[in-house]
């Protein structure tokens, strides 16, 4: 990530934020709320925006538990 007022985030910098936004939740049913989503999202979802959100937030619960 660059310095400086042209400083722009991207893909790379969201998963250090998505993992600290989902341990402070403190949420203790995230993890099978995500699988319930994962189950039952219509698959033409998964490809566009709601895709990619579920991915990284999958990804970031995986981050998590692994620190555990």
């Amino acid at each position: 990530m660059a310095d400086g007022p042209h400083c722009h985030s991207g893909a790379d910098d969201l998963l250090p934020i998505l993992s600290y936004v989902v341990l402070q939740t403190g949420l203790p049913q995230l993890l099978s709320e995500c699988a319930a989503l994962e189950e039952f999202i219509h698959e033409g979802y998964l490809i566009g925006e709601e895709g990619y959100c579920l991915t990284s937030l999958q990804s970031a619960l995986s981050y998590v538990e692994s620190l555990q």
